[in-house]
């Protein structure tokens, strides 16, 4: 090989993977997080307008049943992302997503519209489970940490847009219309999506997860390092047969255990129950404040405090970021009470 050969092959191997590919990729699934989010911002403005159609009762099981169909959501997805694959899961929740909503804007009784919820908690729990995954399986390690943040800022980014739609918009049913919207560019965006290579690895597709991983780091990088990565952790899950036993083992448990428990207390410290009632929680508290008004106030600070958190999560550590909110949040509680 000639020197200038060389030079040539070394620029390529040495080259950083592209970037615009990946962004675009990862914005194209999150709008599946900016969909979920509509879906939990979108009882707070139109509590007010259902209030005419549903009693007390009814509204407190159609204000909450979404969670319960997140939690089988969260369950189902975990079964199809290995059957149908990441992108083939993240289409088929856009059904049930088009279904809740359709279901919300032409339901003439109380049975419709629960089922609308119930079905929109699956997207919910579905996209919870697949977006994370995917991201963490097509980005770069250089970008990995920045690219996994968007998701939650999607999250309340679409908490904002319902909370801002709904501030205009007084037909609860015209709401739900424009809240579908995001999901109807969602479902566009994804036939632009290529599949996770670790899928394709793991089914054997070794062309296409090769063609795919080429795809997300750009034509001109070296995939040959990344892709024997994969091969060998493929390998290497494909030889062990992991047991319930083996979760019990202290240095897998400590750690699971730790995270289901911050994952507890965050829920239990109502954020999900203030979001869906953040409207009539103001207007009770006799705010100066319009009640909508005083809602889009807390979506802006969710999206700006998801915007300070992003490039702080690598510097500052994960640690201290769940301390400093925990306690930022504890503080508010307070004040709320006094």
């Amino acid at each position: 090989m000639t020197e200038v050969g060389r030079s040539s092959l070394q620029l390529v191997s040495d080259s950083k993977p592209a970037r615009l590919v990946q962004y675009f990729t990862v914005f194209s699934v999150t709008m599946g997080a900016l969909s979920f989010g509509t879906h939990l911002g979108f009882m707070s403005p139109a509590k007010p307008a259902l209030n005419e159609t549903l009693n007390a009762e009814e509204m407190m099981w159609f204000s909450s049943i979404v969670n319960l169909g997140a939690m089988a959501g969260g369950l189902v997805g975990g079964l199809l992302i290995n059957v149908l694959g990441r992108r083939g899961t993240m289409m088929a929740s856009v059904v049930l997503s088009l279904a809740g909503w359709a279901l919300i804007v032409f339901g003439r009784n109380f049975a419709a519209l629960l089922s609308g919820r119930i079905i929109a908690g699956l997207f919910v729990g579905m996209t919870s489970l697949v977006i994370p995954t995917y991201i963490g399986e097509i980005a770069s390690p250089d970008i990995r940490g920045a690219l996994g943040s968007g998701f939650q800022l999607m999250v309340v980014t679409g908490i904002l847009y319902a909370y801002l739609f709904g501030a205009v918009v007084t037909e609860w049913r015209i709401l739900a219309v424009v809240c579908a919207v995001p999901t109807v560019i969602y479902t566009v965006l994804l036939f632009f999506v290529k599949e996770s290579p670790t899928f394709l690895l793991a089914k054997g597709k070794e062309g296409q997860a090769r063609g795919a991983l080429q795809t997300l780091r750009g034509k001109h990088y070296s995939i040959e390092p990344e892709f024997r990565r994969l091969r060998e952790s493929q390998e290497e899950l494909s030889s062990k047969t992991v047991t319930w036993r083996d979760l019990l083992q202290p240095h897998i448990l400590k750690p699971v255990l730790m995270c289901l428990a911050v994952m507890f207390f965050q829920q239990a410290s109502s954020i999900t129950a203030m979001i869906y009632n953040l409207s009539t929680i103001f207007e009770a508290s006799g705010s100066s404040l319009e009640e909508n008004t005083s809602a889009i106030v807390v979506g802006l600070m969710q999206v700006l405090a998801t915007l300070i958190a992003v490039p702080l999560i690598d510097r500052a550590g994960r640690k201290m970021l769940l301390i400093g909110s925990a306690a930022i949040m504890a503080v508010s509680l307070s004040k709320c009470v006094t």
